[in-house]
């Protein structure tokens, strides 16, 4: 399937996910499914998510995250690896405050915190954006923040203040 467009609609967004069950690892699938991951999973492994989410961001990819849905895991993930792709700042950050409150659990929350390497650019923003975000009564919220704070900031100029957070 051609992930790279200009257009994407209903209809389109429905031959996607029929495409994502005509590739599934059955297998891939259940062991995921027994590790807490939270959504439906059908079956899809890590680095055909990645490729696909930077084919999708060659085209129009906010068409595409205004259609996704959570119905299962690999959308959530989906979209966060859409958003981990995204070179613009501003729309980075637009799409940060939305996926947060999309994360359901821990699988999504880790890959993207992983792969969201815009922080390294950034990094005293993204630190005030921990801070300000570190007390969410959202627990996806606060898991976010704590792995951004583990996968970027684990240094001498951060670790009085780590310790604090934690």
């Amino acid at each position: 399937m051609n992930l790279i467009r200009d257009k994407w609609d209903n209809n389109s967004y429905n031959e996607f996910i029929e495409y994502l069950f005509n590739v599934r690892d059955i297998k891939y699938r259940d062991f995921h499914s027994r590790l807490g991951v939270g959504n439906n999973v059908i079956g899809i492994r890590t680095p055909i998510l990645k490729k696909m989410a930077k084919d999708i961001c060659k085209g129009n990819y906010m068409e595409f995250l205004e259609l996704l849905r959570e119905d299962y895991y690999e959308e959530v993930t989906l979209y966060g690896l859409i958003v981990s792709n995204i070179k613009d700042f501003d729309t980075s950050i637009r799409c940060l405050d939305i996926y947060k409150n999309k994360i359901n659990n821990w699988a999504s929350c880790d890959l993207f915190c992983s792969s969201y390497k815009i922080v390294n650019k950034y990094r005293d923003y993204y630190w005030k954006y921990i801070n300000d975000n570190i007390n969410s009564d959202n627990l996806w919220i606060r898991r976010m923040c704590f792995v951004f704070v583990i996968s970027y900031y684990i240094e001498d100029k951060y670790l009085n203040d780590i310790f604090i957070i934690c």
